[in-house]
This record gives C-alpha cells, sequence and structure tokens, in this order.
C-alpha cells in the first residue's frame, strides 16, 4: 500500500477514461449513422468511401443526362410527328391536283401547301427542350451526351437539318420542300417522297437512341445502388453493434467510478494505520 501514489486509483481512473471515450464513440456512432465519420476513425476506408461516393455521384449526373437525353428526343419525337402529318398532307393536295382541278382550285390547294410549309418551318426552328434544337441546323455533328463515370462514356444524339431550304438534300441536291409546286405534280411527289424516307429514317435512329439511353439509366441506377451498398458497409454503423457496445461501456463507467470511490480512500485507510501505531 503506497500513500504517496495511489497506482490502485491511477490505474482505475486509466481504464476508466478508455470506457468513457468508447462510451462517447458509441454514443456518436448510433446519433449520425457512421462508424466512420474522421479521418482518425479509418483512415483506409474513408479513402476508399470518399472515391466510391465521387463515382456514385457521376454516376448520378450521367442517369440525370440520360434522362434530359430521353425529353429531348420525346419532345423532337413530337415535333417530328407533326411535320410528317404536315409532309402527308402536302402529298395528298399535290396528288389532287390533277387534270380535272381548274386554276382556281389549283390556286386553293397551292395557297394551302404554302401554310403547310410554314407550318413544317415552324415545327422546326420552334421544337426545341431548354433551347437544345436537334433539327433545325443549329448544330452541324451529334450532340454527344456523357453517359458514364469515366471519361470517353457519352452517347451520341443524330441531328438534321430539316429547314424547308435544306430538307430532304440539302447541300447534295438542288430540289427541295421549297420546291414543291402543284404544277409540277412529278418533281414535287419526288421531293415529298424523299422528305417522308429521310424523315421516317431519322425518326428510327432517334427512337433506337432513345432506347439506348432508358437502358443506359436503367443500368446507371443498378450499378450506383450497389456502390451505394458498398459505402454503406465501410462506414456506415451497426446500431445493433453499437448498441451492444454503449451497454458494455456504460457498466465500466459506472463501474470505473465506484471502484474510484474505494481506491481513492486508500491514503485515509493508511492514516488511520498510522494513527493506531
Amino acid at each position: 500500500m503506497r500513500l504517496m501514489h495511489n497506482m490502485a486509483s491511477l490505474s482505475t481512473y486509466r481504464t476508466y477514461k478508455k470506457s468513457l471515450t468508447a462510451q462517447s464513440n458509441s454514443i456518436s456512432n448510433i446519433s449520425t449513422g457512421l462508424k466512420v465519420s474522421a479521418a482518425k476513425d479509418d483512415p483506409s476506408a474513408l479513402s476508399k468511401s470518399e472515391s466510391i461516393k465521387m463515382k456514385i455521384r457521376s454516376l448520378q449526373m450521367a442517369s440525370r443526362n440520360a434522362q434530359d437525353s430521353v425529353s429531348l428526343i420525346q419532345t423532337t419525337e413530337g415535333g417530328l410527328d407533326e411535320v410528317s402529318n404536315c409532309l402527308q398532307r402536302m402529298r395528298e393536295l399535290t396528288i389532287q391536283c390533277d387534270g380535272t382541278k381548274t386554276d382556281d382550285e389549283k390556286e386553293m390547294i397551292s395557297k394551302e401547301i404554302e401554310q403547310l410549309k410554314k407550318g413544317i418551318n415552324d415545327l422546326v426552328n420552334n421544337t426545341s427542350m431548354n433551347n437544345v434544337n436537334i433539327i433545325n441546323g443549329d448544330l452541324e455533328k451529334s450532340l454527344k451526351v456523357p453517359s458514364g463515370a469515366n471519361s470517353g462514356e457519352f452517347i451520341e444524339i443524330p441531328v438534321i437539318n430539316m429547314n424547308l431550304d435544306a430538307f430532304p438534300s440539302g447541300e447534295n441536291s438542288d430540289m427541295n420542300l421549297q420546291d414543291v409546286d402543284v404544277n409540277d405534280m412529278e418533281k414535287s411527289l419526288s421531293i415529298i417522297d424523299e422528305s417522308i424516307n429521310k424523315l421516317s429514317l431519322h425518326r428510327g435512329k432517334l427512337g433506337g437512341v432513345s432506347n439506348r439511353f432508358e437502358s443506359c439509366y436503367n443500368d446507371l441506377e443498378e450499378i450506383s445502388i450497389r456502390l451505394e451498398a458498398a459505402d454503406s458497409s465501410l462506414v456506415d454503423a451497426d446500431v445493433a453493434t453499437e448498441m451492444m457496445n454503449l451497454a458494455k461501456n456504460d457498466v465500466l463507467v459506472t463501474a470505473g467510478i465506484s471502484i474510484m470511490q474505494q481506491t481513492n480512500n486508500f491514503p485515509q485507510d493508511v492514516l488511520r494505520i498510522l494513527q493506531g501505531i
């Protein structure tokens, strides 16, 4: 039994501090839901978690890109459907202008065709989303949309110039929709038929790209969920385990306080022994 240094009390106090720290950590883990909230908790796990979180956020942004791209294609598809209706009507009116029609009737048909041309032009120039238009010639090359978390991962949205003076053949032909004339049925039908064919082909391409974006979105969501699970296993706290640790540390802290009260009485016990000498 020592008077100058109460080793039993010091040892008990050191154990008490460890239990108190462990108790505090358990409470923090339970309240935050994380077992790794700072680098000091587990540097390796934190580093891996940050890397996974970076990929998750990139994948989530790529998912939004896919959704926005599908919306853009759907918006464009709506406009192209109306353009197709206009072209079909133009074809009907052109065939209607046979030799049995009077000049007045042809004039009325011609006026309707001109209105259809203006309607096509308005549709082409006004069909856009967030000021992005892929059918009026503003974009000369396909639109590249990032579709993954890494560089070089993208999907291309095909573009086309459907302005009246450029469609269907653009610079490779002197004929376009502006040249449709009821007085030249053969030439007009040729232009309209080529326009309808090219429009259908482009709509088919957009449909294929839209399906690809939807598939990409589903894949990205699946990958993102799996990465979330991986990140959870690294940094999330197991509440059951933490509750068990908290209960254990509560007992140790309470026991440490009780034992320190007893060990702090050792010097007084020494004095009482000395008084009896």
